[in-house]
């Protein structure tokens, strides 16, 4: 019976030892469990108060971002309003509110011809509007970084940092698109029933801009073109405004023979004609009819002109042929002032010549009055010349 006792006595000590250990395990692991999750909050804590400690966006450079939504940052003496993307209605905006991109933004002038506003899209990175004015913004899409300005009327600015890369940010019209923006610029765009002109201003920094068939690789401060495009863009003209830069133009592609393959290979052919003030370009295109036998291909003529309005180079091409293409089709003109310089001095010559003749002649008539014997053999200019030699020994 006691043998029996212990045996039982035995096992509930067993017992309520398992049930401690369980017990002290089970505990440990709810107080591991706890400290997890309470150091996942605080970690969590940290990195939300470092996330709102931490900017937007970083100053102009490589890390520069635009925000997601542009701000209404101020206006003054006019009226202006946002169409919201999707929608037709046109309502009054808010100073200090965000908008999302893609949406429509006018201002309407209050007479005194002084009004502005101003849209922050990023770190030191606004759109401006003067005068009575338009622009549009493209939507983006989550995670886009470029955005995209569609000037529609009126001055449109950007004020973007002097060290913005390149592809941030784009300026998009029916006929153009501007990219590399960087530091100030201007777009004054005004439509008419002939077509759409837009002056392109560049006030510090750069941009690059490119159209059908031209192209331009920089344009730097202070330097401005007016483009203007015929409503069916079946002609543009590009007049230079202010500094000097370069205008790729488009003159269609020339087949050669590829040296490596033996096989002959269309290569674009380009001019490269420099914008000074006063000087032009003039692009011209037609459609062949295919209802009449055309192609259906796009034919160009490409013509520039110097600050005097004189032709300085005309090429004429279908795009994509290589057998259609004009190649160079002005003569250089002579120089009309040096050639009439030359005339005028060679007219000069003449009548000298003529009056040194008449002088000899009269000075040999008088001579031979005088004195009617002369010399054998001696010509009647010498006899002439030789009493006013010896007039002039004696002082005479």
């Amino acid at each position: 019976m006691k043998t029996m006792k212990l045996t039982f006595s035995a096992k509930i000590a067993c017992a309520v030892f398992t049930a401690c250990a369980v017990f002290c395990a089970f505990a440990q692991e709810s107080a591991e469990s706890t400290e997890e999750s309470s150091s996942s909050t605080a970690t969590a804590s940290e990195g939300e108060g470092a996330a709102a400690e931490k900017p937007v966006a970083a100053p102009a450079g490589k890390d520069f971002r635009f925000t997601p939504l542009m701000c209404v940052k101020e206006f003054a003496c006019g009226t202006v309003e946002i169409c919201l993307p999707d929608s037709q209605t046109w309502v009054a905006a808010v100073k200090g509110r965000y908008y999302p991109f893609g949406s429509r933004v006018r201002l309407a002038g209050d007479g005194s011809g002084d009004a502005s506003a101003r849209f922050m899209v990023g770190p030191k990175a606004f759109i401006t509007l003067s005068g009575n004015s338009m622009f549009e913004t493209r939507a983006i899409k989550i995670g886009e970084q470029t955005r995209t300005v569609l000037p529609l009327a009126g001055v449109v600015g950007l004020d973007m940092p002097r060290s913005l890369k390149d592809g941030l940010i784009m300026v998009a019209t029916p006929d153009f698109v501007c990219s590399n923006i960087a530091g100030e610029s201007r777009f004054e765009c005004t439509e008419s029933n002939d077509g759409r002109e837009v002056v392109v201003r560049v006030v510090t920094g750069s941009l690059a801009l490119e159209g059908r068939h031209y192209k331009i690789a920089r344009m730097g401060a202070a330097n401005q073109v007016r483009i203007c495009t015929s409503t069916d863009a079946l002609l543009t003209s590009l007049r230079g405004e202010s500094g000097d830069y370069k205008v790729v133009l488009d003159c269609g592609v020339k087949s050669i023979l590829d040296p490596d393959t033996g096989a002959n290979k269309d290569v674009p052919q380009t001019i490269e004609y420099g914008l000074s003030p006063q000087c032009a370009v003039k692009i011209w295109r037609k459609v062949s009819d295919k209802a009449v036998g055309g192609s259906g291909r796009m034919a160009v003529a490409v013509q520039t002109f110097d600050a005097q309005g004189k032709d300085k180079n005309f090429r004429a091409f279908f795009e994509s042929r290589s057998n259609v293409n004009s190649g160079e089709l002005i003569v250089p003109p002579k120089d009309t002032a040096k050639e009439e310089a030359e005339k005028s001095k060679s007219a000069a010559e003449d009548v000298e010549e003529v009056s040194a003749d008449t002088a000899a002649t009269d000075s040999s008539a008088d001579s031979g009055a005088a004195a009617p014997a002369a010399s054998d053999g001696a010509a009647p200019a010498e006899n002439a010349a030789q009493p006013a030699a010896d007039n002039s020994g004696d002082g005479l």
